[in-house]
């Protein structure tokens, strides 16, 4: 992943639009971002991980707020980034969510967060996505990592530059997994695991089945089985076991079907027995039933002869019983009618006003209802009139009074807008003023500051002269011991020269000095002599001890020379006087900031009041305007009001005919109509009722002379007897003759049947018959339930030995199957143990997946130890180790520290801030080492280091840019973030951000 165009705008400390071209910058290979603390340098990486992850590392991501409070409300916050992946050139641009004023209205709404990610192609940029969702899926695809890897591998942020070296295994091998791509191997673990598992489920579940089938075997016998050997479970004990079944089986099959049919010719005979002594009682029962009819029928002849007179009187009143009902039902119809016309005259009366001179209704003429019901709307819309204009003069009175309080107000405003004007400009011309005397503020702050860093160079200068001459006289002290053991061990080595010789001398053996085979006098071998190893350990080490001595000789010349330096360019400068210079300057300069800030607040703030005494003029003028009118419409009001109220009229005839006087209010108008519209409608209703009161007694007497008409041609002397007759239950009593006449002929019908003439021939005793039946019914029940019984066990011992057959046949069908099986379920277990690492053939007792992880891991360790080594100066490793660190469950991925000095290991949270650091970078740098000559997974072209190189002296500084430095070669992009002096004397390649109070700025050097 390589970025290319980074684009800031509205986010953090950069109100404005700002470009970061990464190519340009990246041009050498490596890049400084510098800029005072503060200015926002951290924030460009913070925009690039928010562009790709919609997050930002640390605490900077938990608060939250992104917006920057330098830009102008209309300003948007967005960030957008242009980045390639493997030949591919992507753009992504994305805004959080944040307040902002709305588009209409006041106030403000929150924008919601939006992305948008687009490919460059060759007919140009191609969206991809706008969702939050599938964005952030297609760039982690295409990136290979989260955002916790991206801040571990590519962008190092500030507190958790060292994240990954003090990393626990566990997180280490989530990240080695993603970036080495070896989730194939877990996956090969769990199919193989999955099959192991499938082979111990299957070999389990056949040796269930042949327990299940000898222990159906013993059911299907009908007898207990002899054991099974002690191989039991075997399939040639199975087979052996399952034919003793099958044949068991089949015998007690055979048995069963013999007494099932004995059973049935018993049962079938005794039936027959039965049914025939039960059709005997069956008949005796129904004669029985014959005679009992007869005896009832005969009894209830006197009630059959009363039943019938009376249904004769029931048919006869039917159809005179409507012609009573309809002469009754015109009664009521006439005087209902009657009772409504006298309701209807009571409320023509109470509707009529008091003192109304007509007496009874037919005096209400139409004519004269309606000329009263005219009178009284022409009055109602006079008064109606008088009432709105009234109700206009009282308005334009109120309006009147507003127009003039609001001209007051009005003239207020423009005397109190002059007054804040002018306070205004004031304040903006002192401000002004102030500037003026406070311009070369900044210019002298810087003056004074950098005289400040001459002085801190020069103790610092001094210290380090102090420190290098301290390490050169130990250097020196150290040569020359080194130098003096030398010496001494070349002596001693002399000195033993003919000991040695004398040593190696044999007897009859020539010296080898002097040519002599006799020896008299050998010389003796001092006890403390030293070896020529010694000596050249020795030398190594003299040698070593020279060097350093050079070395701090080199180094203490520089020291001089830089302290000398340092001396010449603070020389005349006078600390305390500096120091009150200082504060005074800097007092100025946050004055002169303070001021700066604080004009464009000022500007607006004149121009807003300039603007609001424009509008209050404004409207002065325009309620001036408008209080002239409306004190011209209260006049035109108030001359309409007394026009209307000059009218006078004499009270209409119609009214005084019917005792009303002519109202004086509006109210009493519409009361005066909606009584007159209640009289009318009652004199109609009054009206009607009488016409219906005629009608309703000329059909009373019709009805009348029809009922008595009708009564004189029937059997019924008067209307009572015709009521009587009426009430009896016609329907009841021709139901009751109908069903009388069904049970005559039924009666004669039984006694011609068959069973009834059987019946009466039958001579047996009732008791001896019902004895013989239960006899019989017995008898057969019992040779059925035999017969049951013995057919349900001739069908489970058939069911059973076709079973047995049925698993022999099977059992021998599967033996050659069974056994192919078993051979590859103990291959696939045995391959599972081995992957897994549970196998006693794997030595680590490691998984493919940790195995593999393992080997890289320790590949990486050497890679950063060897960048570790040339920052060290030689003095740390890195080192990779099996063993579990404390608290950890995952061993393989453990890493120390090596101390050549001391070659003692330890945990790499024991290093310094300086030495962390180069750790963690090597460790860094060797992991992207590793990726790229693996090309196994994402490739790291782009390292961002963000500060830490503060912690390092300037050596180790030196050391580090070194490694850094080449880096280059291998086309990767190194992007530094710090404030360090050294680091600006050192890259060319820079990127300053800058503060000011409008916002932070970005240019390139």
């Amino acid at each position: 992943m390589r970025p290319h165009l980074l684009e800031i705008e509205g986010f953090g400390p950069f109100a404005d639009l700002q470009t970061i071209d990464f190519d340009a910058a990246g041009t050498d290979g490596i890049f400084l971002i510098a800029g005072p603390t503060g200015a926002g340098k951290t924030t460009i990486l913070d925009a690039l991980c928010f562009a790709l992850y919609n997050t930002v590392p640390g605490a900077r991501g938990a608060a939250k707020e992104l917006r920057s409070t330098h830009a102008a409300p209309t300003v948007p916050t967005r960030v957008r980034l242009e980045f390639s992946v493997d030949g591919r050139r992507f753009g992504v641009e994305r805004s959080p969510q944040y307040e902002r004023p709305r588009r209409r209205g006041t106030g403000t709404t929150t924008q919601p967060h939006r992305v948008a990610l687009s490919e460059l192609r060759a007919d140009g940029w191609a969206g991809i996505g706008r969702t939050a969702q599938e964005v952030q899926s297609f760039l982690q695809e295409a990136i290979g990592l989260s955002a916790a890897q991206f801040t571990k591998l590519i962008l190092l942020p500030q507190g958790e530059f060292s994240a990954f070296l003090h990393a626990d295994p566990g997180e280490r091998e989530a990240i080695l997994t993603r970036l080495f791509s070896t989730e194939h191997l877990a996956e090969v673990e769990r199919v193989l695991a999955d099959r192991a598992a499938e082979a111990r489920r299957g070999s389990q579940s056949a040796e269930e089945r042949r327990r299940f089938r000898m222990e159906q075997a013993s059911q299907a016998a009908w007898e207990a089985l002899p054991a099974p050997s002690a191989g039991g479970t075997e399939l040639d004990d199975l087979l052996a076991h399952l034919g003793l079944a099958r044949t068991l089986a089949q015998e007690a099959a055979e048995v069963c079907a013999h007494t099932a049919a004995l059973a049935q010719e018993f049962a079938e005979a005794h039936a027959g027995a039965a049914a025939a002594l039960r059709d005997r009682t069956t008949d005796r029962t129904a004669l029985r039933e014959l005679e009992a009819a007869l005896s009832a029928w005969e009894a209830g002849r006197e009630a059959r002869e009363e039943a019938g007179s009376r249904l004769t009187l029931a048919r006869a009143a039917a159809p005179l019983l409507r012609l009573h009902d309809e002469a009754e039902e015109a009664r009521g119809q006439e005087e209902a009618r009657a009772a409504e016309l006298r309701q209807a005259h009571e409320r023509l009366v109470r509707a009529l006003p008091e003192g109304c001179p007509l007496s009874s209704p037919e005096e209400l003429v139409p004519a004269l209802l309606a000329q009263a019901r005219t009178a009284a709307e022409e009055i109602r819309n006079r008064l109606d009139r008088l009432a709105q204009l009234r109700a206009e003069r009282a308005s334009a009175a109120d309006a009147a009074e507003r127009a003039e309080s609001a001209l007051a107000e009005a003239r207020t405003a423009v005397e109190a807008g002059q007054e804040a004007q002018s306070a205004a400009a004031s304040e903006e011309r002192a401000a002004l003023d102030r500037l003026e005397t406070l311009a070369d503020a900044a210019v002298v702050l810087e003056d004074l500051r950098a005289r400040r860093r001459a002085l801190e160079a020069r103790t610092r200068a001094a210290a380090e002269e102090a420190q290098a001459a301290e390490a050169c006289a130990a250097a020196a002290r150290e040569a020359e011991a080194a130098a003096l053991e030398l010496a001494r061990l070349r002596r001693a080595l002399r000195e033993s020269l003919a000991g040695r010789l004398a040593a190696d001398l044999g007897e009859e053996e020539p010296c080898p000095v002097c040519g002599s085979c006799a020896h008299p006098s050998p010389a003796p071998l001092p006890e403390a002599a030293p070896d020529p190893e010694e000596e050249e350990a020795a030398a190594a080490a003299e040698r070593r001890a020279a060097e350093s001595l050079a070395a701090a000789r080199e180094r203490l010349e520089v020291a001089r020379r830089t302290h000398s330096t340092a001396q010449r360019e603070a020389a005349g400068i006078d600390p305390a006087r500096l120091e009150d210079d200082l504060r005074t300057a800097q007092e100025r300069a946050e004055e002169r900031t303070r001021l700066l800030a604080a004009r464009p607040a000022l500007r607006e703030r004149c121009a807003r009041l300039e603007a609001a005494l424009d509008a209050h003029r404004q409207a002065l003028a325009e309620a001036e305007a408008r209080a002239a009118a409306a004190a011209t419409e209260h006049a035109r009001t108030e001359a309409r009001v007394s026009e209307a109220s000059g009218e006078d009229r004499e009270p209409p005839a119609a009214l005084t005919a019917l005792g009303v006087s002519a109202p004086a209010q509006a109210d009493e108008a519409a009361g005066l109509l909606r009584t007159l519209e209640e009289i009318e409608r009652h004199r109609q209703e009054w009206s009607a009722a009488a016409k219906s009161v005629d009608g309703a007694a000329r059909t009373l007497a019709l009805r009348r002379r029809d009922l008595s008409e009708a009564l004189g041609a029937s059997p019924f002397a008067s209307e009572e007897e015709l009521l009587a007759a009426a009430r009896l239950p016609l329907a009841e009593l021709e139901a009751a003759a109908e069903q009388e006449a069904r049970q005559a002929a039924r009666l004669t019908a039984q006694g011609d049947d068959p069973q009834i003439v059987r019946a009466r021939g039958d001579t047996a005793s009732e008791t001896g018959l019902a004895q013989a039946l239960d006899r019989a019914e017995e008898l057969a029940e019992r040779w059925r339930a035999r017969r049951t019984e013995a057919q349900h066990r001739h069908a489970i011992a058939a069911d059973r030995a076709e079973q047995a057959a049925a698993e022999v046949r099977s059992a021998q069908a599967e033996q050659v199957r069974e056994e192919a099986q078993l051979r590859e379920w103990l291959r696939d277990t045995d391959l599972a143990a081995l992957v897994q690492g549970t196998s006693r053939e794997a030595a680590q007792r490691m998984s493919l997946s940790s195995y593999a992880l393992v080997a890289i891991f320790a590949e990486v360790a050497a890679q950063a130890s060897h960048r570790l080594l040339a920052m060290t100066a030689g003095r740390y490793r890195l080192v990779h180790t099996l063993r579990h660190g404390a608290r950890e469950r995952r061993a393989g991925l453990g890493l120390r520290v090596v101390d050549t000095f001391t070659d003692q290991e330890r945990d790499p949270r024991t290093l310094s801030g300086g030495e962390s650091f180069m750790a963690a970078l090597a460790l860094a740098l060797g992991l992207a080492d590793t990726v790229r000559a693996t090309s196994a997974g994402t490739e790291l072209q782009t390292l961002f280091l963000d500060e830490g190189f503060g912690t390092l002296d300037p050596d180790s500084l030196a050391d580090v840019l070194a490694v850094l430095d080449g880096l280059r070669t291998g086309g990767r992009t190194i992007g530094i973030i710090s404030h360090v002096s050294e680091m600006r004397q050192t890259l060319p390649t820079r990127l300053v951000v800058r503060p000011g109070p409008a916002g932070s700025s970005i240019s390139a050097e």
